[in-house]
This record gives C-alpha cells, structure tokens and sequence, in this order.
C-alpha cells in the first residue's frame, strides 16, 4: 500500500485533481481509462479542513468503490459536522459515522481475517471522542 496528499476542497475532488495530474503530465491516456485506473488504485480518501483558527481537523473519510456509469462511486464511512463554536471562537463538533459498511471491510475478510469484530465500528450513530 501506500499514502499520498492530493490539495483538494473535498473527498470527491480529489479524484478530480488526480486525473488533471494525469491530463497535465502529457501522458496519452483517455479520460475513461484514467478514471478506470485511479477507482481500481485509490481506496480510501481522508480529508483534512483547515479550520478558520488555523487548526486542521479531519472532516471525512471516504470509501472509493469503483465506476458507475462512468463516474466515480464514492461512499462516505465518517464525516465531521461543527455545529457550533466555544467560547474562544474554536469550532465544535462531532464525528459521525454515516452506518456505510466499507467494501475494504469485505476484502479483508477474503484474507481470512474476522471483520465480524470490526462491524459495530461502522454503524450509524455519534462518535464520543476522548481525550488523551
């Protein structure tokens, strides 16, 4: 596997600017195939917000599931909302997770592994964070 960082406004974007990546390095390939190949490539997108404080907080955390009918298939797993902010003008908010069971979670499986365990992580609700 491997990481990268892609600068884009939101998780869908992100796709978007890859295949400007592709288009602007003079590569000779079609849009549709470029797309077939950045779906098959990219499994996870995180997104990170820079806040108005200047803070960077993790916002949503997207699942690349393929092609449909020629665009990408993009479900969300966690997503942040900020309702609100403190006292000191800091944004306040919660992570949710949206109850989207990842297909990642499926092809583990397939190693042998028991994701059974991992289910409850993804159902719908609010996500109490902690402090450390």
């Amino acid at each position: 596997g491997s990481m990268s960082t892609v600068h884009a406004n939101d998780t869908r974007e992100t796709l978007d600017r890859l295949e400007l990546m592709i288009a602007l390095a003079g590569v000779d390939l079609p849009p549709r195939i470029a797309r077939q190949y950045i779906a098959n490539a990219i499994d996870i997108v995180i997104h990170v917000t820079r806040l108005h404080t200047g803070e960077r907080r993790i916002t949503r955390i997207s699942e690349v599931s393929g092609l449909k009918d020629g665009e990408y298939r993009m479900d969300d797993i966690f997503v942040y909302r900020i309702n609100g902010e403190d006292k000191d003008g800091h944004p306040v908010g919660s992570f949710f997770a949206t109850g989207y069971q990842p297909v990642a979670l499926r092809r583990l499986a397939l190693t042998g592994a028991n994701i059974e365990q991992y289910r409850p992580l993804f159902e719908a609700r609010e996500l109490k964070m902690t402090k450390n």
